[in-house]
């Protein structure tokens, strides 16, 4: 199974989608149906043949998740009728039941999918991520060059933005790690960061904009320049 799956993959005749959750939705099939769907209508557009495309879900919620088939939130349904409903089944993975161990030795192989693991697991535990930090960007310290920093680069912007941890604290872990390359992964990070609450701020305007706003209120909220606001208009 693993070397058909490989097969393939090279062949462009499969793909993967990789949802993180850190709720349980209502129904989680709609959105995957959804990327489904949105991978299939690419293939078709550029005339090549759709890849068989496997849902996963990593899940690191409290809540407890019961898996079912999307018909089965058809409470009611006429056994006739569930013919019409697009059935599919979807790879579902608890990390809060992977013990740290097993996801560092032997659940993962890539040591990129470890970190991404391990960030998702603790994201909630924000004295964790600061006791294991080093350790964690530890596991991708190969990363840490010019060529390949994006990758680091990713996961900085992802705890900046989801934690309260300071800068100059994953600052000095990184430069422990790798001094030039922690600076200019940090460097671009943040860089990346403003921009992204820049452009936040922006379609905050754009949205005000459409409901009516004055422009001297929209300057006041979101703090951009009157210039700024104009040019959205």
């Amino acid at each position: 199974m693993t070397n058909c799956l490989k097969k393939l993959r090279k062949q462009k005749k499969i793909s993967g989608i990789y949802a993180h959750k850190s709720y349980k939705p209502v129904n989680e099939y709609p959105q995957l149906l959804h990327y489904l769907l949105n991978i299939w209508d690419y293939s078709l557009k550029n005339k090549e043949i759709p890849p068989i495309v496997i849902p996963v879900i990593f899940y690191h919620g409290k809540e407890k998740w019961q898996v079912k088939s999307f018909s089965d939130y058809f409470k009611g349904m006429d056994e006739n009728l569930k013919q019409f409903i697009p059935e599919f089944k979807y790879i579902f993975t608890d990390l809060n039941r992977i013990p740290d161990e097993e996801i560092i030795k032997e659940k993962f192989k890539s040591k990129i999918n470890k970190v991404m693991v391990l960030l998702l697991r603790h994201m909630s535990d924000e004295e964790y991520i600061k006791e294991q930090l080093k350790d964690i960007f530890s596991l991708i310290k190969e990363f840490f060059t010019e060529e390949k920093k994006g990758i680091v680069i990713s996961f900085l912007i992802y705890i900046m933005s989801t934690t309260e941890i300071d800068d100059k604290f994953i600052e000095k872990c990184l430069n422990e790690i790798s001094p030039e390359g922690g600076k200019i992964a940090m460097t671009t990070a943040k860089k990346l960061k403003q921009e992204g609450k820049q452009e936040g701020k922006r379609e905050d305007a754009r949205r005000m904009l459409i409901k009516g706003y004055p422009i001297e209120d929209i300057v006041y909220i979101t703090g951009l320049s009157r210039e700024e606001i104009e040019k959205l208009k």
